[in-house]
């Protein structure tokens, strides 16, 4: 192996190892920020390292872009739930006016049914009048 692929190797190395107290110290400063108690020491290394430090600024903008992302699938996941009630509440309807239509429809063939029947009955009782009535042969 050559210098540089040693040199890489071991850069390499040290990502690996120091990969999670970065974070682990970010998130520490986050949380405590947010909670608004830094001793001096605190204060100080917040002053010399979350100004100068590329990585917590990387950091810090990952978080963000996270935080948001997932604001956004919560938001999309609350959307599709109002739009799956929706079309249940739709569908809901439709099933409702169908059988509103149906039974309206059964009720016009039983007042139809009536009509037809009240009109034998009077056309019975107009011919038994003429029968009954002299002359009406």
């Amino acid at each position: 192996p050559s210098e540089n692929e040693e040199t890489s190797g071991s850069d390499d190395d040290w990502l690996l190892t120091d990969a999670l107290s970065p974070l682990t110290e970010f998130l520490s400063l986050k949380q405590e920020a947010a909670g608004g108690t830094f001793s001096q020491a605190d204060q100080e290394r917040l002053n010399g390292k979350v100004h100068h430090s590329p990585l917590l600024s990387v950091m810090t903008h990952l978080l963000s872009f996270l935080e948001h992302y997932s604001h956004m699938q919560r938001l999309q996941d609350k959307a599709q739930e109002y739009r799956d009630r929706l079309r249940r509440e739709e569908a809901k309807g439709k099933k409702q006016r169908r059988g509103l239509r149906r039974v309206c429809k059964q009720e016009l063939r039983d007042k139809m049914k009536l009509i037809e029947n009240l009109q034998d009955i009077i056309n019975e009782q107009e011919a038994l009048v003429r029968k009954l009535q002299p002359g009406g042969q």
